[in-house]
């Protein structure tokens, strides 16, 4: 999220330095179609936030033994009703690509307030590639592929 100080169209900028200098890297003065949906009151000076990012968090590669959560930050999802984020992961045969991909696990992606982001629980894969079809709402989002490779080490 992109935070941002506002200023009422015909109030003069100076009137509210000691509330924006220093603090602020960017300020808007009066309603714009930008900003119009993010701004909470249009007539008095306050500080806001407008949405910049929305992508996934997930590695290329990773080991069988390893569990991990994949993330996903959406700051528009701030701004919606009760948005609901999943990821199916999908398995995939390199060696043979005209095979049937076949659906192997569901993930629900909850909010961390903390990091302001979406994340799935630990999650560990077997050996094998797969389509991670990240899903916002019922529609795709974001698709990522992963490569999990078998642990050579020793325990």
């Amino acid at each position: 999220m992109r935070e941002v100080f506002f200023i009422p169209e015909g109030h003069d900028i100076n009137d509210y330095k000691d509330q924006w200098q220093g603090k602020f890297q960017e300020i808007h003065t009066g309603l714009s179609t930008n900003n119009k949906k993010y701004v909470l009151t249009p007539d008095k000076a306050h500080p806001f936030r407008i949405p910049e990012f929305q992508l996934t968090h997930t590695p290329e590669t990773c080991s069988d033994t390893e569990y991990l959560i994949y993330r996903l930050v959406d700051d528009y999802g701030e701004f919606e009703d009760d948005p609901s984020y999943t990821m199916e992961v999908w398995s995939r045969d390199y060696d043979n690509p005209k095979s049937e991909k076949e659906k192997v696990d569901t993930h629900i992606l909850g909010y961390n307030k903390k990091f302001q982001l979406y994340e799935t629980e630990h999650v560990r894969l077997n050996t094998g590639w797969y389509l991670l079809i990240f899903i916002k709402n019922g529609e795709m989002f974001d698709v990522k592929e992963l490569a999990v490779f078998e642990n050579q080490e020793e325990e």
